[in-house]
């Protein structure tokens, strides 16, 4: 659903996207937090950078993870 909601926007406009991400605790894989190490145990900050490499190629798109 992100990727088609970023992809119409690109279809129905000429303006430039920056994507701005922050992981929580919904996505976390583990019981308890993880302070260093929690953006490697999440599910969100996959998907964000999974999206992210969909638009690599794209020079429109701009992404920003957290960590």
């Amino acid at each position: 659903m992100l990727e088609a909601g970023i992809n119409y926007y690109l279809d129905n406009s000429d303006k430039k996207l920056t994507l701005i991400t922050s992981y929580g605790n919904h996505g976390r894989t583990t019981p308890k937090s993880r302070v260093s190490t929690g953006y490697k145990n999440n599910f969100e900050w996959l998907m964000y950078n999974i999206i992210a490499d969909k638009f690599a190629d794209n020079k429109r798109v701009k992404s920003k993870i957290s960590k």
